[in-house]
C-alpha cells in the first residue's frame, strides 16, 4: 500500500471509459478511503452505485475552484489522470476548446500535483502518440524509449504534448532540488471490454467488426491492424502502481499484449468479409463524413491514418520490472465483449 492508512485517491475525468473502470473499482476496495472525482459532467448521469467515498466535483480543469475543495480532503496520496477529450470537436472554437481541457487543463493539475506535494502521480497516455506512420512495420514493436512522432491525429498530438510538459516540469524541479512526485505513465492500445460496451457504447469501430448488422470489414492496406488490451488488466496495472512500492522516479510503461490482430484475421474471428479500400478513399470518405455532419460522425480526416498504418507496442517492460501480468490477449480481449466477465 502506499501508506498504512487508507488511502484517498483523486480521479481525473472519473465518468470516462477509463476513470470510470477506476472510480467503481476504488469505490468497492477497502483499502480505499475516499474517491475523489473530477469530472466535466454532473455525477447523476453516470450508474455508480451510492457511496459515502465518493466525492464528486464538477469542474473542469482549468478552473481554480475545484483545488481549494479537493484539498478539504486532505492528504491525497494519489491523483490519477484520465480526464480527455478522445473526439476532436468540430471547427476552429471547438479546437480551440478542447486545447483548452486537454492541455491547460493538464499543466493545471500538473501544478497542483507538484505544489501540494502529492507522492503518486498515474497519467495515462496513448499508443497514438507513437503515431499512425507509412514507414510504421509490423515487425517492430514500439517501445518506451522510442520517439512520440504524431504529427497528424489531434489526440495522438495532444496527448503527446501533455507528457512534454510534464517531463519538462519534472527535470526543471529535478534540477533545483524542488519536490517531485512518484510519476508513472501508462500508454494503453485499444482498450475494450464488456463494461465500456454495456455502459458507454463507445465502440464504434469495433461494431463493425462484431456487429451482425456489418456483413464486412473496411480494410485499407494488408497491415491495417489493432492491438486490444482487456479493460479489467488496465485496471490491475493502474491499482498496482496505487497500492504496491514499485521503484521508479518517472517511469513510463505501453500497456499492451503481446499479440496483434490484422483486420483480415478479425473478419475471420466474427465470419466476415474484408473490403479492401484504397487509401485515398478512406481518407476521402473520413473527410466528407466529417464535413458533411459537421463532426457528429467522429471520422475526422486527421484520423485516417490510425485506421490505415499499423501501431504495435511492447508491452514487455511493466511484467518485467513488476509483478504484473496480462490477463487476456487480443483475441481475448475482443472476444470478452460477448461476455459478462468481470474483473
Amino acid at each position: 500500500m502506499v501508506n498504512e492508512q487508507k488511502i484517498k485517491i483523486l480521479i481525473t475525468g472519473g465518468g470516462g471509459y477509463i476513470g470510470s473502470l477506476l472510480t467503481d473499482f476504488f469505490l468497492r476496495d477497502p483499502e480505499v478511503e475516499k474517491v475523489l472525482v473530477l469530472d466535466l459532467k454532473d455525477a447523476s448521469i453516470f450508474p455508480f452505485p451510492k457511496n459515502s467515498k465518493l466525492v464528486w466535483f464538477k469542474s473542469d480543469l482549468t478552473s481554480q475552484n475545484w483545488q481549494n475543495e479537493v484539498l478539504k480532503q486532505e492528504p491525497i496520496d494519489v491523483v490519477i489522470h484520465s480526464a480527455f477529450i478522445l473526439r476532436r470537436m468540430y471547427g476552429k472554437k471547438g479546437e480551440k476548446l478542447q486545447e483548452k481541457y486537454n492541455i491547460q487543463g493538464f499543466d493545471n493539475l500538473v501544478n497542483f500535483v507538484f505544489k501540494n506535494k502529492i507522492k503518486n502521480f498515474i497519467c495515462f497516455g496513448s499508443a497514438a502518440s507513437y503515431g499512425a506512420r507509412k514507414e510504421n512495420r509490423i515487425d517492430y514493436k514500439f517501445k518506451e524509449t522510442d520517439l512520440l512522432k504524431e504529427e497528424t491525429y489531434l489526440y495522438g498530438i495532444q496527448k503527446k504534448t501533455c507528457e512534454e510538459h510534464l517531463r519538462k516540469v519534472y527535470e526543471q524541479r529535478k534540477a533545483t532540488g524542488d519536490f517531485i512526485p512518484q510519476i508513472r505513465i501508462l500508454r494503453p492500445v485499444s482498450i475494450i471490454g464488456p463494461k465500456g460496451r454495456k455502459f458507454f457504447k463507445r465502440f464504434g469501430l469495433i461494431e463493425m467488426f462484431t456487429s451482425s448488422f456489418f456483413p464486412f470489414i473496411f480494410q485499407a492496406d494488408k497491415n491495417s491492424l489493432r492491438q486490444f488490451i482487456y479493460e479489467g488488466d488496465v485496471v490491475k496495472a493502474a491499482t498496482m502502481f496505487v497500492k504496491e512500492d514499485i521503484p521508479g522516479e518517472y517511469e513510463v510503461y505501453n500497456l499492451a499484449p503481446p499479440d496483434y490482430l490484422l483486420f483480415s484475421e478479425i473478419a475471420k474471428m466474427f465470419k466476415k468479409i474484408t473490403l479492401p479500400l484504397p487509401k485515398f478513399l478512406v481518407r476521402l470518405i473520413w473527410r466528407l463524413s466529417w464535413h458533411l455532419t459537421r463532426g457528429r460522425i467522429p471520422l475526422s480526416p486527421d484520423s485516417a491514418n490510425s485506421f490505415i498504418y499499423p501501431i504495435i507496442l511492447d508491452g514487455a517492460k511493466i511484467t518485467q520490472q513488476t509483478k504484473f501480468q496480462y490477463q487476456y490477449n487480443s483475441s481475448e480481449a475482443l472476444l470478452s465483449l460477448n461476455t459478462k466477465k468481470g474483473y
